[in-house]
């Protein structure tokens, strides 16, 4: 049967509608709060891989990591970048993800280590992890429960305890950098590359960041807090706020997660972008100044990688059978 022109028309336009829409997938990104380097390094990823695939993506802010693994887990973003302690613990189900199942997240890459330090006013009396006693810290952390963590495990290394200091309930790390601004606390756990950080160097007139102690001891306090906790040493730069002299600062990496419903192909293409364009996230976002694309694979993460990230680092020779 002969199809009429204005027959054939529909069908045309129904097919050229259809690529239309395939060719604006829209690939979220979940992040931490708007503020935060989450949030800053999410959106420089999410701006970078949107300039070299033609495939919008969008950053969606979060008032924590959990939620944001849970969006990916859920299928209601494609990514996360965030801290592999809280997301081992997520597919793994421990602590307070217990009994939960995210057996489905996988990861894309490792992208850097991220250095989280406790700092306090330039001019206070507080000159090492031991001083804090008797001193006010945020507590609670209901909306980022890992930030509990790792202030126990920083006041470990030098035997104390949240006993040994004073709480001051906050549910994130906005509340907790607003009240050491207005003075409620004596100091704060934060991202040492945090826009915040500067801007809490101006409000208060000038920060330090404590430094970790010496020896093997204070690692093996780290790590019986949480295996994926280590030390860095950072040094003082022009762009670096707070770090007087070479400072030893907790450290975790930060890689970039995404769950088994998410399509290869889209998992791949993100990969293939990060390894090939440090140059434009560097520029989007200083902190990848510290990524390194031979080092995305870390075959000692208890979460898997993603097929689609396997198949792109198996073609440049990064991926091996033997773990």
């Amino acid at each position: 049967m002969k199809k009429s022109p204005l027959l054939l028309t529909i069908v045309l336009a129904g097919i050229f509608i259809t690529n239309i829409c395939a060719a604006q997938k829209i690939v979220a990104f979940a992040s931490l709060p708007q503020g935060t380097a989450n949030f800053f390094q999410a959106s420089a990823l999410a701006k970078v891989f949107q300039q070299h695939t033609k495939i919008r993506a969008r950053v969606n802010p979060l008032r924590g990591t959990a939620l944001g693994i849970a969006a990916v887990s859920a299928g209601e973003a494609e990514f996360m970048m965030g801290a592999m302690p809280d997301m081992s613990d997520m597919y793994n189900g421990r602590d307070r993800h217990k009994g939960k199942d995210f057996k489905n997240l996988r990861l894309v890459f490792n992208n850097r280590p991220l250095p989280i330090g406790l700092l306090v006013h330039k001019d206070s009396g507080i000159k090492s992890f031991r001083d804090l006693k008797g001193k006010r810290l945020p507590s609670g952390w209901k909306a980022f429960p890992m930030q509990n963590q790792y202030q126990i495990a920083m006041l470990k290394t030098v035997g104390l305890t949240v006993d040994d200091v004073q709480g001051v309930p906050v549910p994130d790390l906005i509340r907790a950098a607003n009240d050491f601004k207005e003075g409620k606390n004596d100091a704060t756990a934060i991202a040492i590359v945090a826009p915040m950080v500067v801007e809490l160097d101006n409000a208060v007139g000038g920060i330090r960041f404590l430094s970790l102690p010496e020896g093997p001891d204070a690692l093996k306090a780290l790590q019986s807090v949480h295996e994926d906790f280590f030390i860095v040493s950072v040094e003082p730069s022009k762009r670096q706020v707070g770090i007087e002299g070479p400072t030893r600062i907790l450290a975790v990496d930060i890689t970039v997660t995404s769950a088994t419903q998410v399509p290869d192909d889209i998992v791949y293409a993100l990969t293939k972008t990060a390894y090939e364009n440090k140059a434009d996230l560097v520029k989007a976002h200083g902190s990848f100044g510290s990524f390194h694309p031979k080092n995305m694979v870390k075959r000692s993460f208890s979460i898997p990688y993603h097929p689609g990230a396997i198949k792109f680092y198996k073609e440049v020779g990064l991926w091996t059978e033997e773990k």
